[in-house]
């Protein structure tokens, strides 16, 4: 697999990822030292570039080139720098409007081993098998709760807080989920999420995707887009993508936020503020077939503005 990221000159890149390894060897020296291909998503098709220290010089044209076997594919991106610093800067195809969801747990779907905070807004795993009734909305087996709310249009995101553990999950589920006995943690099953577990962190796909992050979130940002099918899942701290289930992933019924919860775990909703204008973006810069859909979307630690899009790729 290939990434290579450039101005106007393809063999004077910006920044190359080849034969699973970054290449250093005719990088434009005004970007040495400065760039990081974030590798996390890079198996499901995630091709996000850090840039740091940004410079004026920065601004302008970028090209990201893919190459994966057979298949190859580029988009060009804008990139104005701003003239106001902000404290986290990044690259965005499209900032689109979205509802930032209030999430609350819904205590009837609970599995008797989790203990629900007050506010419902929390949910640990607890030492005891609580009495109460096995109403047909429970989870029984899988130590699962749903959200309140469910969606079937629109966009919608909400903010969870992840701790240590043995085990924890994030993500959604069709409302008719099974919630009697053992099931399996995947798409085929109504079931979206990454989550943490003996694996490391994963993609609840079938097969499961590793996802080899450095290090893993402490917050994660859950966005649905109903219309399109799509769930994506970011680190809320740096903005990178983690994983994306691609356009037609999600069917078109009621879907609601799912959560998962083994021994030593605790998962929190934690409200984000959204701007004046109500807008958010994703951060994904493209979407294609490799690896199912390919995200590109560059992050800076310095001052960047929004860029106009130049590829028609949608």
């Amino acid at each position: 697999m290939e990434v290579r990221w450039f101005r106007s000159e393809f063999a004077s890149f910006v920044h190359l990822y080849h034969d699973g390894k970054d290449q250093y060897d005719g990088q434009m020296p005004e970007y040495q030292g400065r760039t990081a291909l974030l590798k996390a998503g890079l198996t499901a098709g995630h091709v996000p570039l850090r840039i740091l220290n940004i410079r004026r010089s920065d601004e302008g044209r970028y090209i990201c080139f893919v190459q994966d076997d057979t298949f190859y594919e580029e988009t060009v991106l804008e990139l104005r720098v701003a003239e106001k610093r902000d404290n986290e800067i990044r690259w965005r195809r499209s900032v689109a409007p979205i509802e930032e969801a209030n999430v609350t747990l819904d205590p009837e779907t609970a599995h008797p081993k989790l203990i629900l905070s007050k506010d419902l807004k929390s949910v640990r795993w607890g030492d005891t098998w609580q009495d109460l009734p096995d109403n047909p909305e429970r989870f029984n087996s899988v130590p699962s709760v749903l959200g309140c709310a469910g969606f079937s249009s629109g966009r919608h995101c909400w903010e969870v807080e992840v701790g240590e553990g043995q085990f924890w999950a994030v993500g959604v589920a069709r409302d008719s989920v099974g919630r009697k006995g053992r099931i399996s943690l995947s798409p085929e099953r109504g079931i979206w999420a990454v989550g943490w577990g003996e694996g490391g962190f994963q993609a609840l796909t079938s097969p499961v995707t590793p996802l080899p992050l450095s290090q893993v979130p402490s917050r994660i940002r859950v966005c649905l887009d109903c219309d399109r099918g799509q769930v994506t899942f970011i680190d809320a701290g740096d903005e990178a993508p983690i994983f994306t289930f691609p356009p037609g992933s999600v069917p078109g019924e009621r879907i609601r936020p799912w959560f998962c919860v083994g021994p030593e775990s605790r998962l929190r909703l934690s409200l984000r503020h959204v701007g004046e204008r109500g807008e958010y973006s994703t951060g994904a810069l493209k979407s294609t077939s490799l690896a199912s859909h390919t995200s590109v979307s560059m992050i800076s630690e310095d001052s960047l503005a929004p860029g106009r899009r130049n590829s028609s790729v949608v």
